[in-house]
């Protein structure tokens, strides 16, 4: 199933900011300064809503451009009355181009998502195409593997769960590798032991063999 099939057939446009990504865009990018003044936000694979409707950064009143491949999804978070601009695109494609540079382009959950290396590829060139050099800063918060995680139907081999439509996770090496190859600069990669993400749909509880958290912060520099 699609994910514009997933949004089209929802019922309940109940709605919830994800709590870690906010939880981290709050500690490592607003109030330790890791970015500049902030006048332009993008936010990537944003669903029926903002990351930014969360109690950690509503008080930012920050008014983001949004983007989600679901034209349902964004129909929802525009019925929603949402702050930010709303737009259906596919970020994978060499033709997205919004017009714009942005001093934070932030990553909500789509980059998991993105199960082909040929996919995650392109979105990542179109993260440098729209990303200010040297000042802005790209924030991924996304699933890696560990020794105890423990999921029906992951393909080892493959790093995958569910199909064309479900979840890469990732081992560290990978992550970061994937991350360079991009041209991306790394600026800051913690990966957290103590928090889990879930790895499919239909579960609102993390468990202790679900994927761990790895959080990173990148810049570019055209001149390296």
């Amino acid at each position: 199933m699609s994910y514009e099939d997933i949004y089209k057939n929802i019922q309940n446009l109940d709605w919830k900011a994800p709590d870690s990504l906010a939880s981290f865009l709050r500690a490592e990018v607003f109030e330790h300064s890791r970015v500049g003044p902030i006048s332009k936000v993008l936010e990537c694979g944003c669903g029926m809503g903002s990351v930014f409707e969360s109690p950690d950064l509503s008080p930012l009143q920050i008014i983001p451009d949004a983007v989600d491949i679901s034209e349902s999804a964004i129909e929802h978070a525009k019925s929603r009355g949402v702050l930010g601009n709303f737009q259906a695109a596919d970020v994978t494609k060499p033709e997205f181009f919004l017009g714009n540079l942005y001093d934070l382009i932030v990553d909500s959950h789509l980059f998991h998502c993105l199960v082909r290396p040929s996919q995650r590829e392109a979105y990542l060139k179109n993260v440098i195409k729209h990303l200010k050099p040297e000042s802005g800063i790209f924030a991924l918060e996304t699933m890696v593997s560990h020794k105890k995680m423990s999921i029906d139907g992951y393909d080892q081999l493959t790093g995958t769960l569910g199909g064309e439509y479900g979840r890469k996770i990732f081992n560290q090496l990978e992550i970061e590798q994937e991350l360079l190859a991009s041209g991306l600069r790394i600026e800051f990669l913690i990966f957290s032991s103590g928090l889990n993400m879930i790895p499919v749909h239909g579960r609102d509880e993390t468990l202790l063999s679900d994927p761990q958290v790895v959080r990173a912060l990148c810049s570019f520099n055209p001149d390296c």
